[in-house]
C-alpha cells in the first residue's frame, strides 16, 4: 500500500513492544516520515463556534460560554485529547493538552464539555496556531 486516508482500518507492522500498543494506547496516533508529518501540538489556540444547546442531552440545555480553567475533550483529526482552557477571547481559545497531537493549521476540532457526568459536544474550531 501506498497510501492510507482516514475513515477505514489499517494495521501497520512495526517493532514496538506490545506493551505499548495495550488497550488501544496508540489509537489515534499519526504515523509517517520522518520530516513529512505535520508539527505536533502539546498546546492548541483555535477559533471556536458553538452551537445552541447540548448534543445528546436529556433536556435541551443552552450552552454557555467557555470559562477560563474549564476541562474539555477536544477530538483533532482521529486523536481524543483532554485539555484545560489557559486563554479565552470573543471566539478563540487556548488549551494546554494532556496529550499532544499532530495537526495541521486549518485542522477541525471537535469541542466537548462534561454535561451531567458525560461528554457532550457543544461545538466545533479550527486550529490558528
Amino acid at each position: 500500500m501506498t497510501e492510507a486516508a482516514p475513515g477505514g482500518l489499517l494495521g501497520v507492522a512495526t517493532k514496538l513492544d506490545p506493551a505499548l500498543t495495550k488497550s488501544d494506547a496508540l489509537a489515534g496516533q499519526v504515523a509517517g516520515l520522518v520530516g513529512k508529518l505535520p508539527p505536533v501540538w502539546d498546546r492548541l489556540k483555535f477559533d471556536v463556534t458553538l452551537m445552541d444547546r447540548v448534543v445528546g442531552a436529556d433536556s435541551e440545555q443552552i450552552i454557555e460560554p467557555l470559562k477560563h480553567k474549564e476541562p474539555l475533550m477536544l477530538s483533532v483529526g482521529t486523536a481524543v485529547t483532554v485539555g484545560v482552557i489557559t486563554n479565552t477571547k470573543k471566539n478563540q481559545v487556548e488549551v494546554l493538552l494532556k496529550r499532544a497531537v499532530c495537526a495541521e493549521v486549518g485542522a477541525r476540532i471537535a469541542i466537548s464539555r462534561q454535561v451531567g457526568g458525560r461528554w457532550r459536544l457543544i461545538g466545533m474550531g479550527v486550529l490558528v496556531e
